[in-house]
């Protein structure tokens, strides 16, 4: 970083649950063009797990697998 040039805007969003993922993963598609701005999802886990199916899953309907998704390759930008 020089003298003329301006830091990044950094936007910290903690925690991946609806909200945070959420937020995180449309903020991606609006401010991906912009490389003056860093945004970073923070959390325990390394993935999202989507709860509202878990009975489903439970009783072999639907795959395990189907219902997480990463969130730390995905996001971070």
């Amino acid at each position: 970083m020089g003298i003329d040039s301006k830091p990044k805007k950094r936007i910290l969003i903690l925690g991946s649950g609806f909200g945070g993922l959420y937020t995180a993963l449309h903020l991606e598609k609006k401010l991906a063009r912009n490389p003056d701005i860093e945004i970073t999802l923070v959390n325990r886990e390394n993935f999202f797990l989507f709860t509202p199916m878990l009975h489903e899953v439970a009783a072999s309907v639907r795959a395990g697998r189907a219902r997480r998704r990463e969130s730390r390759s995905r996001v971070v930008i």
